[in-house]
């Protein structure tokens, strides 16, 4: 008499969870990051080199919704998204056009982690003040994405543990 196994993968249970709890703490990560005050974040205080709505050896995305502010104490241009129609991730609040060449400003920004990106350029500037007065202030798309991120993780985790319960996994 011989028995037949089930072919099944072993542990997917356990394999999902982790990268159920990848996505928590990635959730949780980018949540941190949006509800950080401005003196939280990395600045420079320097004078305006450029400014410009596009970026000679970038591709011109997002037309017109772009703009690029090159400090000359930072070694990096800083990339800015300044979309204003419904579905765009807007800033808060955005005056870059009023500034100018020489004008000086204080970036807050933060610093890339993932070593997969373009580390030639920042798209992380939170803040940017001359004088006591904003001219740029990032909006909520991060604070928005760390609550789907850990909502979607949630509720996947809630799925694992009911098909565990009912045996559809093991």
């Amino acid at each position: 008499m011989s028995t037949v196994s089930k072919s099944e993968p072993a542990h997917i249970f356990t394999k999902s969870m982790l990268g159920v709890f990848t996505i928590l703490f990635l959730g949780f990560g980018i949540l941190t990051r949006g509800q950080k005050s401005k003196q939280e974040f990395y600045s420079v205080q320097g004078a305006i080199v450029g400014i410009e709505k596009t970026l000679e050896g970038y591709p011109n995305r997002h037309e017109g919704k772009m703009r690029y502010l090159v400090v000359a104490e930072y070694p990096k241009p800083f990339e800015l998204f300044i979309g204003k129609e419904a579905g765009d991730f807007k800033p808060a609040f955005e005056q870059l056009d009023m500034l100018r060449k020489g004008d000086i400003v204080t970036i807050y920004y933060d610093e890339e982690t993932n070593t997969q990106t373009d580390d030639s350029i920042n798209r992380l500037a939170q803040f940017i003040d001359k004088g006591q007065q904003p001219y740029f202030i990032r909006g909520n798309h991060d604070k928005y994405g760390g609550y789907a991120a850990i909502a979607m993780g949630a509720l996947i985790g809630v799925s694992l543990l009911l098909l565990k319960k009912t045996g559809k996994i093991s």
